[in-house]
Protein backbone atom coordinates (compact mmCIF):
# COMPACT_ATOMS: atom_id res chain seq x y z
CA UNK A 1 0.00 0.00 0.00
CA UNK A 2 2.77 2.41 0.37
CA UNK A 3 3.18 3.20 -3.46
CA UNK A 4 -0.44 4.46 -3.18
CA UNK A 5 0.24 6.29 -0.19
CA UNK A 6 0.89 9.74 -1.86
CA UNK A 7 -2.11 9.10 -4.24
CA UNK A 8 -4.27 8.92 -0.99
CA UNK A 9 -2.79 11.69 0.73
CA UNK A 10 -3.64 13.95 -2.43
CA UNK A 11 -7.41 12.72 -3.01
CA UNK A 12 -7.73 13.43 0.77
CA UNK A 13 -6.85 17.11 0.12
CA UNK A 14 -3.64 16.72 2.37
CA UNK A 15 -0.22 17.80 1.75
CA UNK A 16 2.49 15.37 0.63
CA UNK A 17 5.08 15.36 3.59
CA UNK A 18 9.11 14.79 2.30
CA UNK A 19 10.41 11.39 2.19
CA UNK A 20 6.87 9.31 1.60
CA UNK A 21 7.21 6.10 -0.04
CA UNK A 22 5.45 6.17 -4.10
CA UNK A 23 4.19 8.48 -6.30
CA UNK A 24 1.48 10.96 -6.57
CA UNK A 25 -0.99 9.85 -9.28
CA UNK A 26 -3.58 12.18 -9.35
CA UNK A 27 -2.21 14.06 -12.36
CA UNK A 28 -3.22 10.81 -14.28
CA UNK A 29 -6.28 10.43 -12.40
CA UNK A 30 -7.71 13.82 -13.28
CA UNK A 31 -6.63 13.49 -16.73
CA UNK A 32 -4.62 16.88 -16.27
CA UNK A 33 -1.84 14.62 -18.03
CA UNK A 34 -2.09 12.15 -21.13
CA UNK A 35 -3.52 9.00 -20.08
CA UNK A 36 0.25 7.59 -20.58
CA UNK A 37 1.93 7.07 -16.95
CA UNK A 38 5.17 8.28 -16.85
CA UNK A 39 6.32 5.04 -15.50
CA UNK A 40 7.59 2.07 -17.00
CA UNK A 41 5.87 -0.34 -15.43
CA UNK A 42 3.32 -0.10 -11.70
CA UNK A 43 3.29 -2.26 -8.87
CA UNK A 44 0.23 -2.37 -7.37
CA UNK A 45 -0.92 -5.23 -3.87
CA UNK A 46 -0.33 -8.09 -6.59
CA UNK A 47 -0.88 -6.23 -9.66
CA UNK A 48 1.25 -5.39 -12.72
CA UNK A 49 0.58 -2.72 -15.32
CA UNK A 50 3.47 -1.97 -18.09
CA UNK A 51 1.54 -0.74 -21.13
CA UNK A 52 -1.27 -2.01 -22.45
CA UNK A 53 -1.04 -5.06 -20.36
CA UNK A 54 -2.02 -6.13 -16.78
CA UNK A 55 -1.27 -9.61 -14.83
CA UNK A 56 -3.05 -9.73 -11.86
CA UNK A 57 -1.04 -12.16 -9.24
CA UNK A 58 -3.99 -13.54 -6.34
CA UNK A 59 -2.49 -14.88 -3.10
CA UNK A 60 -4.10 -18.25 -3.80
CA UNK A 61 -1.92 -18.95 -6.46
CA UNK A 62 -4.02 -17.84 -9.48
CA UNK A 63 -2.29 -16.13 -12.25
CA UNK A 64 -4.58 -13.22 -14.20
CA UNK A 65 -2.91 -11.77 -17.54
CA UNK A 66 -5.20 -9.16 -19.62
CA UNK A 67 -4.40 -7.20 -22.79
CA UNK A 68 -6.32 -3.77 -21.90
CA UNK A 69 -5.87 -2.58 -25.15
CA UNK A 70 -7.99 -4.80 -27.02
CA UNK A 71 -9.88 -6.16 -23.58
CA UNK A 72 -10.50 -3.40 -21.21
CA UNK A 73 -13.51 -5.19 -19.49
CA UNK A 74 -10.61 -7.73 -18.50
CA UNK A 75 -13.37 -10.71 -19.82
CA UNK A 76 -10.35 -12.95 -21.76
CA UNK A 77 -7.88 -14.03 -18.81
CA UNK A 78 -4.68 -14.73 -21.32
CA UNK A 79 -2.86 -16.32 -18.72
Amino acid sequence: MMGLLPTCVRMAGGDLPAGLDGHDLMPLLRSEVSNVSPYEALFIEGTVRQQGWKLILHPDGNVELFNLDEDIAEKMNLS
